[in-house]
C-alpha cells in the first residue's frame, strides 16, 4: 500500500478488529459518519477469519486482514496459536499504520483489534476504543489502559476503565431508513420478527418454530420474518410451511430497517448493536440473552433494558416453545405493555452516537 498525501483538514482512520457483527457495525457506522463529517479516508484493519473479510468490501471500504484467530472458545491450544500469531500480526499492523499514517486508530474490542491497538500504542498514536456491552469484554479490559478515550455504549461500563478516560456516547449503528419503509409493512397481521445474530441461534429457531406451532390457531394473523442462519433455514422453512403459517425464513437478512419496520415484537440475542438497533426504531423485544457470550454480558444488556421497562427477557436455559408462546400471546393481547415497551426503548436512543464518537477522534488527533 502506497502512502497518501497529506491533508491536515481530512482525518484518516484505522478501524481495528470486528469478528462479529456486534463488533463491526458500530465500526462501519463511525467511518461513515467520519466520511461525512470530515471527509476522512478510513482503513479497516482486522482478522482474514472474521465477518469484516466478506462485508467490509461490499460496504465499499479497504480493508486489510491479519493472520489471527480468536483465541476464547478453543481451549488452551487456542490462546497459545494467538499468542503465537501475535508477533508477525502485530509487526504487520505496524507497517501498515506507517504507511497509512492515521491520525487516530478506533479499536472495536475484538480479537481482530489486540494487534492494531499495540502497534499503535508503540507508535503514539491516539486510540479510541468502542466498547457496546454493559459488561466489556477481555480485548478492551485488557486495551483499555492503551487509549486514549473509551467510548461506552452503556454508562455502567464506564467502571471497568481507568478513571477519566471513559466517555458515554451510546453504541454506533448503521442507519436504519426504517421511516422510509414503515408503510410498507407487507401481509396484514401480527408481526413477529425472530434472530439471533449473523450465525443464527439454534436454541431461538426450536422455541420459535415451536411457539408458532402452539400459536398459529390462537392468533390466526400471525405473520413470521425469522433469520436462522445457514444451518437451519432449511428445517425452519419446511416446519413452517407445514404449519400453513405467513413465514418468510433466511440464513441472514440484509435489509434489516425494512424487517424492523414491518415488525410488530421483535425476538433477539441481547448483542449490543442489536439493543442499539432496537432503540433507534423504537420496537418492543423479547429478549433472549446468549448464555456463552463472554462474562454473560448479554445477560447484563438485557437486565438494563428490563429494568428500564424497555424490554421483555427469556434466559436460554428457561427457553422453550411454551414459554416463549406465552410471553408473545401476553405482549399480542395488551397493546398498552407493547406501546410502553417501545416508547422506552426508543428513550435509550442515541442515534448521534456515530457522530459523537469522530468528534472524540477529532479532539484526540494529534496527541502523541
Amino acid at each position: 500500500m502506497e502512502p497518501l498525501p497529506f491533508n491536515e483538514f481530512v482525518m484518516r482512520m484505522v478501524v481495528a478488529g470486528g469478528g462479529t457483527g456486534g463488533h463491526l457495525f458500530p465500526g462501519v457506522a463511525v467511518a461513515e459518519a467520519c466520511v461525512e463529517r470530515t471527509g476522512g479516508e478510513v482503513l479497516f484493519i482486522g482478522s482474514t477469519h472474521g465477518l469484516e473479510a466478506r462485508v467490509l468490501p461490499q460496504k465499499g471500504f479497504p480493508f486489510v486482514g491479519l493472520a489471527v484467530k480468536a483465541a476464547r472458545g478453543r481451549g488452551w491450544r487456542g490462546w497459545v496459536e494467538f499468542a503465537g500469531q501475535m508477533p508477525l500480526a502485530v509487526l504487520r499492523a505496524w507497517r501498515l499504520l506507517a504507511q497509512f499514517s492515521p491520525d487516530v486508530v478506533v479499536g472495536l474490542g475484538s480479537y481482530g483489534s489486540v494487534p492494531v491497538i499495540v502497534a499503535a500504542w508503540g507508535q503514539r498514536i491516539p486510540i479510541v476504543l468502542l466498547e457496546q456491552n454493559a459488561r466489556p469484554g477481555l480485548a478492551n479490559r485488557l486495551l483499555g489502559r492503551l487509549a486514549t478515550k473509551v467510548c461506552t455504549a452503556f454508562e455502567e461500563a464506564g467502571r471497568f476503565f481507568p478513571s477519566g478516560k471513559s466517555v458515554h456516547t451510546g453504541n454506533p449503528v448503521r442507519r436504519l431508513r426504517a421511516s422510509v419503509v414503515a408503510a410498507n409493512r407487507g401481509p396484514q397481521g401480527f408481526h413477529v420478527l425472530a434472530f439471533g445474530g449473523s450465525q443464527g441461534a439454534r436454541s431461538l429457531n426450536r422455541a420459535m418454530v415451536e411457539a408458532v406451532r402452539i400459536l398459529h390457531g390462537r392468533i390466526p394473523s400471525l405473520v413470521v420474518t425469522h433469520q436462522t442462519g445457514a444451518a437451519d433455514e432449511q428445517w425452519v422453512t419446511q416446519e413452517y410451511n407445514g404449519l400453513g403459517v405467513a413465514a418468510t425464513v433466511s440464513d441472514f437478512i440484509e435489509d434489516m430497517a425494512t424487517a424492523y419496520a414491518r415488525a410488530d415484537l421483535v425476538v433477539c440475542r441481547a448483542g449490543a448493536t442489536t439493543l442499539a438497533e432496537l432503540a433507534t426504531v423504537g420496537k418492543p423485544s423479547i429478549l433472549i440473552p446468549y448464555p456463552f457470550a463472554a462474562d454473560d454480558h448479554q445477560r447484563a444488556n438485557a437486565e438494563i433494558w428490563v429494568r428500564q421497562g424497555a424490554a421483555e427477557m427469556i434466559l436460554d436455559r428457561e427457553l422453550s416453545g411454551e414459554v416463549l408462546a406465552a410471553k408473545i400471546f401476553a405482549l399480542v393481547t395488551d397493546p398498552e405493555r407493547l406501546q410502553s415497551l417501545s416508547r422506552n426503548a426508543a428513550k435509550l436512543a442515541r442515534p448521534e452516537a456515530a457522530e459523537h464518537v469522530v468528534r472524540i477522534c477529532e479532539q484526540v488527533r494529534g496527541r502523541r
